[in-house]
């Protein structure tokens, strides 16, 4: 898997319980998801056949409806349902057998003045786009971070284990990236400590020593990152769970960053520090990695 990939809208959302073409899926600005964010969405890859761990991405969004005390659809009753309308999604767009990135965004439908909430009934809109691989025979790029000066938002004042609508922290973090001409910010806590980027965890590795900051670092916990700590201890390598300064990532004999859509990737900067885009570790992490996934993906169609 590629870490920086190209990706081709698809024609037709699932909306509630019909499929539209995409432009006819429109809401009015005046629900709760507009004026306050309020919801919650999970994104995933649909590996050309199969999906992986489908049941953690139903999870987390059931744990967010759970926090806006909105009742699930059909859809997110249990796992079967789930896969069930992701395929039909899928169908719709005749993507079976292509690499896909889903978006599945639940909210409130409510036209309510405030903060106080009213109907708790939970709306969803499914949405993707094709992954499209390009293979020039070039090594990619390392992916380019700088530090942000946004911290991360506090675990104790909203829980980091759900995608939320409104992504204002991460949006300012990623508009520094941006003005720097980076492809992603690294994001601290309160505290001073190595949390994680706007859309991925990171790990690191310093003589021989595996480190990744620990779920008390206020990151979402990614399944891609749980699924390296399982891999490396399948390998008998221990990873070092903790809080960690920047100035001790910057130390690092190579580092990469991971989400479940994208893969893993090696950083090839972090502000002015380079490091180095071939690693024969990581290349070991990375194929057990792709591995895993291709031996344990639920299929569908």
């Amino acid at each position: 898997m590629s870490w920086n990939t190209a990706s081709e809208k698809l024609p037709v959302v699932l909306f509630n319980d019909a499929f539209l073409p995409a432009e006819q899926a429109s809401l009015s600005p005046e629900i709760r998801l507009a004026r306050y964010g309020e919801g919650c969405f999970d994104t995933m890859r649909y590996y050309a056949g199969g999906f992986f761990r489908p049941e953690d991405h139903l999870t987390r969004l059931r744990k967010g409806l759970e926090h806006l005390g909105l009742e699930p659809s059909g859809y997110l009753a249990d796992t079967d349902s789930f896969l069930g309308m992701l395929t039909g999604f899928l169908k719709a767009n005749d993507a079976l057998g292509q690499h896909v990135r889903i978006r599945v965004q639940v909210w409130a439908d409510d036209i309510t003045a405030g903060y106080r909430p009213g109907n708790r009934t939970a709306k969803i809109h499914v949405s993707g786009s094709r992954i499209i691989t390009t293979t020039t025979g070039e090594k990619p790029a390392g992916v380019n971070l700088i530090t942000s000066t946004v911290p991360r938002i506090p675990h104790a004042a909203l829980p980091a284990d759900v995608k939320w609508s409104n992504g204002i922290n991460y949006i300012l973090a990623a508009r520094q990236a941006q003005s720097h001409n980076a492809d992603d910010a690294l994001m601290m806590t309160t505290t001073g400590w190595v949390s994680e980027t706007t859309i991925a965890n990171i790990f690191w590795i310093k003589d021989d020593f595996v480190f990744t900051p620990s779920v008390s670092c206020d990151l979402f916990p990614g399944i891609a990152r749980n699924t390296i700590i399982e891999v490396l201890d399948e390998m008998d390598i221990n990873t070092n769970q903790g809080a960690y300064s920047a100035d001790f990532l910057k130390t690092a004999d190579a580092v990469w960053i991971c989400n479940s859509v994208r893969g893993i990737g090696l950083a090839g900067r972090i502000d002015n520090k380079e490091f180095p885009l071939q690693y024969s570790f990581f290349d070991r992490i990375q194929n057990r990695f792709a591995s895993h996934i291709n031996d344990n993906l639920q299929y569908v169609g």
